[in-house]
């Protein structure tokens, strides 16, 4: 692009017009190089071959019923995708995925007023968790990668579905998904069973609400099928918290679902470990697909426990260990900690950990999603082992 304009503005050297045309071609290739740029969120992740754009669906699940509606259960379905070329539009604000989420259930746009009020609310929220406000209308104001609605890439890619941890809507993870768009891969996600539904009351709402969720993956991987060109025959999951018992129930009946990646999930952890016991139609032995599991140890409710994932047997399973690391920086807000002052008393290891935790993923994906050449396992490892920052991570595969 930079090298076409540069031709086309010395084609006007000699134009009596030159001074005005330069400066606006100049002006234009000085906007066209800014939107190029990656999002100071992404620290310094490197960007696939790939533009990415952006499209939301608002659909009615009508085989389920939602409250006292006749039409269904509302999932808004948030896409990333690889894209043929950058467009003319905007790139996306960090504040545009919050809003999202203030239009969730009523698929309406919400008024001036009330996006205001959404979003002081939230920072509301940010700064009683000890986030400076600075750094919090910091993150709001945030360009990001991706771009709405702008052409899609010609050919078919495969499919990634994210499972939002509970009560988390599409910007939680954001960060991750524009990444992994950039890189060839439809990704899509729909908000937490939990903002749907409302929250859990009690264990006994578990179960139910991984049933709930699990519909909504179903119900998410169908739609995008039908408005964009996937290869279904490459598809894998990525979750984060509680809803990594949702996307496993949900591989147990779709094996032809090729990985699943558990960002600190429940499936690995005390607390959510005895989920499926006794439920009636799961085998832990029947599943096949690769699982990549990261963790940490910090917060109490999360200790890990692997007693799921050991009953895994027939799964090639990968522990990463991530030293001093929060349950909550396995969102976005981990890459902002590492990138926007205020948002992590150590931003540059906050930085390095969400990096690795990301080029990790994308990595198992690629062996184990768009290629699954015989023996990525191996080379999968060998590769991680290479770029892995062992001074707070560590990796473990378990035999199968």
């Amino acid at each position: 692009m930079k090298t076409r304009i540069m031709g086309f503005i010395d084609q006007f050297a000699a134009s009596p017009a030159r001074h005005w045309m330069s400066t606006i071609i100049a002006f234009c290739l000085a906007n066209h190089i800014l939107f190029a740029q990656v999002s100071r969120v992404w620290g310094d992740l490197k960007p696939g071959e790939y533009p990415v754009g952006f499209s939301v669906l608002q659909k009615y699940d009508t085989s389920r019923r939602w409250r006292d509606e006749e039409k269904g259960r509302p999932i808004q379905i948030s896409i990333w995708y690889p894209a043929g070329d950058d467009g003319t539009a905007l790139p996306l604000t960090y504040r545009d995925y919050f809003l999202l989420s203030a239009s969730e259930l009523e698929f309406a746009e919400p008024s001036g007023e009330m996006k205001a009020a959404a979003v002081a609310k939230y920072e509301d929220l940010l700064v009683s968790n000890g986030i400076p406000r600075a750094a919090a209308e910091s993150l709001f104001s945030t360009r990001m990668y991706a771009r709405p609605d702008i052409p899609v890439a010609r050919g078919s890619f495969p499919l990634l579905i994210v499972a939002q941890g509970n009560f988390h809507s599409a910007h939680h993870q954001s960060i991750l998904c524009e990444f992994l768009a950039s890189h060839g891969y439809v990704v899509a996600t729909c908000p937490s069973q939990t903002r749907i539904s409302g929250p859990m009351k009690s264990d006994e709402d578990l179960y139910h609400n991984v049933l709930e969720q699990s519909g909504d993956i179903a119900f998410v991987r169908k739609q995008v099928g039908d408005h964009f060109r996937i290869d279904d025959d490459r598809v894998g999951l990525v979750s984060h918290s509680f809803s990594a018992r949702s996307a496993l129930f949900y591989l147990a009946d779709n094996k032809e679902v090729r990985a699943l990646v558990s960002l600190d999930g429940g499936i690995g952890n005390k607390q959510g470990k005895d989920f499926m016991n006794g439920k009636k139609g799961f085998d832990p032995g029947a599943i096949r697909a690769p699982l990549l599991h990261f963790y940490e140890d910090v917060e109490s409710f999360m200790t890990p426990d692997f007693d799921l994932i050991n009953s895994l047997k027939n799964s090639d399973r990968f522990l990463i260990r991530v030293e001093q690391m929060n349950h909550a920086q396995f969102t976005g807000f981990g890459m902002a900690g590492g990138t926007i002052p205020g948002f992590s008393i150590k931003p540059e290891e906050t930085r390095l950990k969400c990096e690795a935790i990301y080029n990790i993923t994308l990595r198992f994906l690629d062996a184990f999603v768009k290629d699954r050449e015989v023996g990525a396992g191996e080379q999968f490892l060998k590769e991680i082992r290479q770029i892995l920052p062992r001074e707070f991570m560590s990796i473990s595969r378990l035999d199968h």
